[in-house]
């Protein structure tokens, strides 16, 4: 059962009669699975979740040795007109963190790592996504199930490498080496944290949120509210 929440902003001048459908197509195209919220009125410059659950039978669990992605498209309808359509790639699996450790759809799996920066000589930050699925590949082919993302969110494309190859990740919220004490700077790691999280809530790769920053002392009470 996938549990699919779509946030629908209404940019209009006037309110939208809107409904949100849901398909779920597997590789070869087909679509395995679909669901209709309830349809609902949002008034302009308004918004609203829509939540609904969609069953597949028998699915393809994602795992690290088997990573099969889904498509999920959402069809946002004002009346009976198909006004926007976003795909997101998901996968399907559990995971479940134990006394004896690591569990991926209630199999045990050592998790055998490394720690990823993303900074390419003389071009910094600005590699192409080719660049940033080269990382991933050899990350995987060296023998690795598991990156940490060091020391902020990663480029999506590495992350969609990471869903592509089977890579499970440990992503980052930026920052460390230094805790500034400002109110500023505080509420800052916050806001990252959380943008951090609802950008790539959906991966199935990310399997752990790192809300601390690296190398650095910081209050508890931050610690707690991270």
């Amino acid at each position: 059962k996938v549990n699919v929440k779509t946030h629908v902003v209404n940019k209009n001048n006037t309110s939208a009669d809107t409904k949100v459908v849901s398909k779920i197509v597997d590789k070869g195209g087909n679509i395995v699975a679909q669901g209709e919220a309830d349809a609902a009125s949002i008034p302009a410059d308004g918004d609203k979740q829509f939540n609904q659950d969609v069953t597949i039978t028998n699915p393809n669990l994602w795992h690290p040795d088997t990573p099969y992605l889904y498509s999920l498209v959402s069809e946002v309808y004002n009346g009976s007109t198909l006004v926007d359509s976003v795909t997101t790639k998901i996968g399907i699996r559990t995971i479940e963190y134990k006394a004896d450790g690591f569990y991926i759809n209630e199999e045990r799996l050592f998790l055998r790592g490394a720690n990823r920066h993303q900074a390419y000589q003389n071009i910094g930050d600005a590699a192409p996504n080719s660049m940033q699925y080269r990382d991933a590949m050899q990350i995987k082919e060296n023998g690795f199930n598991t990156v940490r993302a060091t020391h902020y969110p990663n480029d999506p494309a590495f992350l969609d490498a990471a869903d592509e190859l089977g890579l499970l990740v440990i992503e980052c919220q930026p920052g460390w080496q230094n805790f500034t004490k400002s109110q500023k700077f505080y509420d800052l790691t916050l806001r990252d944290t959380r943008e951090m999280i609802r950008r790539d809530r959906n991966r199935p790769s990310v399997i752990l949120w790192e809300t601390s920053l690296n190398e650095t002392g910081y209050s508890a009470a931050w610690a707690k509210e991270a």
